[in-house]
């Protein structure tokens, strides 16, 4: 937490919107790209 400089409350804020911000994007990714791999499959298996 000393490396940057942020103590406290702020460290806390700062650090659930930085793992919320990682979590959004990575949910968007992985939801289209499962869903990508899905309908392949689907459409080799038809």
């Amino acid at each position: 937490m000393t490396l940057v400089g942020v103590q406290g409350i702020a460290c806390l804020v700062l650090v659930f919107i930085g793992y919320a911000v990682f979590g959004i994007g990575f949910g968007n990714y992985a939801t289209l790209s499962t869903d990508m791999a899905i309908s392949t499959l689907e459409g080799l298996g038809g």
